[in-house]
């Protein structure tokens, strides 16, 4: 399977090389790219494939369903790593204060004892 970059799929569609085994070809190998390796590349040429007047519509349709998903997916992703962000940045606020807390409990046991 080979890996398509963008200018190669724009020249075979210029050139009229696309057949429906080299279009199944490309999308087999962008998809793979991007569920593997989260590949920017693979994902501007299904974008490129879902605007060619030369893809079928049905082809297109499908590409659309499929870069929805991804987007869903991403947004998705993005929202739950945020939320473990903040959720760490809290813990270890909270054990900060708790450290200061008993720093100053222990000082003010030790200012105490002595008076």
């Amino acid at each position: 399977m080979d890996n398509y970059k963008l200018d190669e799929v724009k020249k075979i569609i210029d050139e009229g090389l696309l057949s429906s085994d080299v279009l199944e070809n490309i999308l087999k190998n962008t998809t793979r790219r991007i569920e593997n390796i989260d590949d920017q590349d693979a994902l501007e040429i299904l974008k490129y494939l879902s605007e060619s007047d030369v893809v079928p519509i049905e082809t297109k349709t499908e590409i659309d369903k499929y870069l929805a998903q991804y987007n869903t997916y991403y947004v998705e992703k993005k929202d739950l790593e945020n939320k473990q962000e903040k959720n760490n940045f809290n813990k270890i606020a909270i054990i900060y204060l708790l450290v200061l807390v008993m720093i100053f409990v222990v000082f003010f046991l030790l200012f105490r004892s002595r008076s």
